[in-house]
């Protein structure tokens, strides 16, 4: 049943832990998400902007909300490689075209992105895995669209060096 918690017993204590596994949505999911949704839908979505939006690393379920609608607004996502976002795409029911802007292809990228921009295109731009003009493509386009005069809009996502600083137990607030 959904939401159901499934019981057993941890380390032989008596207490009692959930599954990993157990499906732990509720009924209210839905209308949780639709709430969430027409907040994030009801954002400031410009045109003429160029989108740089950051990718799940791994688990196509760590895009974000605002990320998923940025991608499904934008008239082309500029993709470091079409194939592996495709995949990120279809998996999220996306059907925004694609173009390439890896690093062999950058500068010609950066200057048809900014053409597109001319003609009031929202321009989605993302890396395979993480966050575009990091350590991946996509700093040229960035630097094309800031001297043309438009405007870059960051959206945040997964980030693997905070990822695995969590996990290390490391902390600032001693």
């Amino acid at each position: 049943m959904l939401g159901e918690k499934h019981a057993l017993n941890c380390h032989n204590d008596g207490l009692n832990c959930s599954l990993m596994t157990e499906n732990v949505l509720s009924e209210d999911v839905p209308e949780a998400w639709a709430r969430v949704g027409s907040r994030v839908d009801a954002q400031s979505w410009p045109s003429h902007a160029l989108y740089v939006v950051a990718t799940p690393i791994g688990n196509l379920g760590d895009l974000t909300l605002r990320a998923w609608q940025a991608l499904s607004r934008a008239d082309i996502i500029a993709a470091e490689d079409t194939r592996a976002t495709r995949t990120l795409l279809d998996a999220w029911g996306i059907a925004t075209p694609l173009m390439s802007a890896h690093r062999h292809n950058e500068v010609s990228a950066a200057q048809a992105i900014v053409e597109r921009l001319r003609t009031g295109q929202r321009v989605a731009l993302v890396s395979d895995a993480g966050a575009p003009a990091v350590s991946d493509p996509g700093g040229r386009v960035v630097q094309s669209v800031h001297e043309a005069g438009f405007k870059v809009v960051p959206l945040p996502g997964p980030s693997a060096v905070i990822t695995a600083l969590m996990a290390t137990g490391v902390t600032t607030d001693a």
